[in-house]
């Protein structure tokens, strides 16, 4: 599967069920997040431009507004690839 990272224009290989934060890592892009992946500082923002990022984790939606969820925006943290995806990050 394949990742495309906007607005940096990268793309990273994936397979089925890769955590989309450690593939961040692997392209080598910053990313804010304190909490190393737990799912507790809501710091690692993404914005999904196209594909599906999977069902919503509880701490999705603690951390997220109705209006980013509306909007396409996970953590990076929760977020499982399960088809080619386009992230913007800001």
């Amino acid at each position: 599967m394949i990742i495309r990272f906007q607005p940096m224009g990268k793309v990273q290989e994936a397979y089925y069920g890769d955590n989309l934060m450690e593939c961040i890592g692997k392209a080598s892009i910053p990313l804010n997040a304190v909490c190393a992946g737990e799912g507790t500082c809501g710091k690692c923002r993404v914005k999904i431009l196209t594909g599906d990022g999977g069902p919503l984790d509880p701490a999705e939606k603690k951390h997220l507004t109705e209006f980013e969820i509306r909007n396409n925006w996970r953590l990076a943290c929760k977020v499982r690839i399960i088809e080619d995806i386009t992230i913007e990050i800001p």
